[in-house]
């Protein structure tokens, strides 16, 4: 079957479709991450439910009360919701649920979880510290589209592993092209793309699945959704910037220069950024490990 044909696209829905089958930490986030959205369920339950699921549990208690999030004294998930807010506590689920599937990957192929995982959480932040300075999107919803924005790199390590470690091949003999170019040249689709077919199966917040959808497009999204799309389209440039890649020789993007206009960014803003992300990220890794 040709790569590129619309029978291998219609093949990576069907597997996207049926991924929570592949891997029950899918299904666990998923499950809980629909829950947290419904006005009709109650915070008891939301509590109940988190703290009953595997994976989960008493590490969004530790996770919440590292500096990494709250940097407060969090005892139990109620004080979790009350201190973060749901998109806060969506955001945590949403870093186990990532550390626990980079974690499954299998030995041998291209895809390297200890660097996606690491890209995710730059990205998160980047998101995060940006929108705080814009004030126009909300700094939780921010972060949540940061962890997720490069989902679809996840998603295709575990629905076509091989197509993806070609792709990969293939972009690191490219010296200089950008990972996503090659990604539409060999697939006929890239990750941003895949990453929206699950965004949008989940019932992510439209917001999210804009900022998942067009980071590199940002001139596509939608207007009220611009704000957020040009946070992620400058993040995931700052981050190929500071040598945090999605993949392993991952070459970055050119930045759209309206973004980065509307973004408002200055080299103050990026020296801040270069000095906070290293702690940031390490904080979070160090969450995961006492929360083992």
């Amino acid at each position: 079957m040709d790569i590129r044909s619309p029978e291998r696209q219609r093949a990576v829905i069907a597997r996207l479709q049926s991924i929570d089958q592949l891997d029950p930490a899918w299904c666990g986030f998923t499950e809980l991450i629909r829950l947290t959205k419904d006005p009709n369920v109650p915070f008891r339950e939301i509590e109940s439910r988190i703290g009953q699921s595997p994976g989960f549990g008493s590490h969004v208690v530790s996770l919440a009360s590292s500096v990494a999030y709250a940097g407060g004294n969090v005892k139990n998930i109620r004080q979790a919701i009350a201190v973060l807010g749901l998109n806060g506590v969506r955001s945590i689920l949403a870093s186990l649920a990532l550390r626990n599937l980079t974690m499954r990957q299998a030995p041998g192929g291209r895809f390297d979880g200890g660097t996606f995982m690491r890209r995710c959480l730059a990205l998160a932040f980047v998101h995060k510290t940006l929108a705080e300075r814009q004030m126009m999107t909300d700094p939780e919803c921010a972060y949540l589209a940061g962890l997720v924005q490069e989902i679809g790199y996840l998603a295709l390590s575990q629905c076509i592993p091989d197509v993806l470690d070609e792709t990969i091949t293939i972009a690191q003999r490219q010296s200089g092209e950008p990972l996503i170019s090659v990604e539409r040249r060999h697939l006929g689709f890239d990750h941003a793309w895949v990453g929206a077919v699950l965004a949008e199966k989940w019932g992510f917040d439209p917001i999210v699945l804009s900022a998942i959808r067009f980071h590199h497009d940002p001139s596509d999204a939608p207007s009220d959704h611009k704000p957020v799309v040009d946070l992620g389209h400058v993040a995931s440039w700052i981050c190929h910037e500071f040598a945090i890649p999605p993949l392993p020789g991952a070459q970055g993007h050119m930045v759209d220069p309206y973004s980065l206009m509307r973004v408002g960014l200055n080299a103050r803003d990026l020296e801040h950024l270069r000095n906070a992300l290293p702690a940031h990220i390490h904080s979070v890794l160090d969450s995961f490990l006492s929360a083992a």
